[in-house]
């Protein structure tokens, strides 16, 4: 019995989340013995500021550039009028080709951040391999930053070594607090709604995706388009989601998770490390 009530729970939270996306839950209560006509004058709305409802999202992709899907998305993003943040993997920077693609990116509006140099786990690296593979990315990145210096590290991995080069090199971290799941494969097909689940449950979302990813661009305009169906949902910059005075990365404010754990990161972000 109690086996089959933990396999119902990961079904009934799906069902939630897809409830409170389309704001209603008729179909949940009527499994619960409510008739469908009283369940359908429930509504769950998100979170209000000033009386309104308001969502705001910030797009961010991670370990481009890609020779094809890159451009793609930025097509995708300047026809859609959305300014994004682009964290780079510097060997993909060796190229003319990629060097052409940030500064397209950055001539655009987009911010350019720092994803290392070869993708590592981080964790695992001595303090002279940090610092290279931070150090080596920025001088293939050079001036397309706008001189704003943020890194994230992949997988979000990070630990008090990675903290302590990242502020000797006058880095901030930034993560994320909505992972679309584009980069694993039981999401490749419904990656959009996954992000829209975790959207909807928040006032300002930081959304992780990749721009390395086809399935993701080929999805990405919908996700867009779900996003502007919210009441009073709108796009952020990077300047607005990440300002000086506030970032939405404080811990008070905002609960970031590694993808693969879950785990809780829920500490001293956004500010100088």
């Amino acid at each position: 019995m109690a086996r089959r009530l933990l396999d119902t729970v990961p079904q009934l939270f799906a069902r939630m989340a897809t409830a409170v996306r389309k704001g209603d839950l008729a179909e949940l209560f009527s499994r619960a013995g409510m008739s469908r006509r009283n369940a359908s004058d429930i509504r769950l709305s998100s979170p209000r500021i000033g009386g309104t409802r308001k969502q705001r999202v910030h797009l961010t992709f991670d370990d481009g550039p890609d020779p094809i899907n890159t451009p793609q998305l930025l097509d995708e993003l300047k026809q859609s009028g959305i300014l994004a943040t682009f964290f780079v993997v510097g060997k993909k920077l060796e190229t003319s080709l990629g060097q052409e693609l940030i500064h397209r990116a950055a001539a655009e509006g987009h911010q350019i951040g720092n994803h290392t140099y070869s993708h590592p786990h981080m964790t695992e690296l001595a303090e002279d391999q940090i610092r290279e593979e931070i150090s080596k990315t920025e001088q293939l990145i050079g001036d397309a930053n706008k001189g704003v210096k943020i890194l994230r590290p992949p997988y979000g991995e990070h630990n008090a070594l990675v903290d302590q080069v990242a502020r000797e090199l006058g880095y901030h971290l930034v993560l994320w607090n909505v992972d679309s799941g584009d980069w694993d494969p039981k999401y490749q097909d419904c990656w959009v709604d996954h992000a829209m689940d975790q959207i909807v449950t928040q006032r300002e979302s930081v959304v992780l995706a990749h721009d390395s990813q086809t399935t993701t661009v080929a999805r990405v305009g919908t996700l867009i388009a779900n996003i502007r169906e919210l009441s009073d949902s709108s796009f952020i910059e990077y300047s607005e989601a990440f300002p000086r005075k506030r970032s939405l990365l404080n811990p008070s404010y905002l609960r970031t998770f590694l993808p693969s754990r879950r785990t809780d990161l829920n500490h001293a972000l956004g500010t100088r490390l």
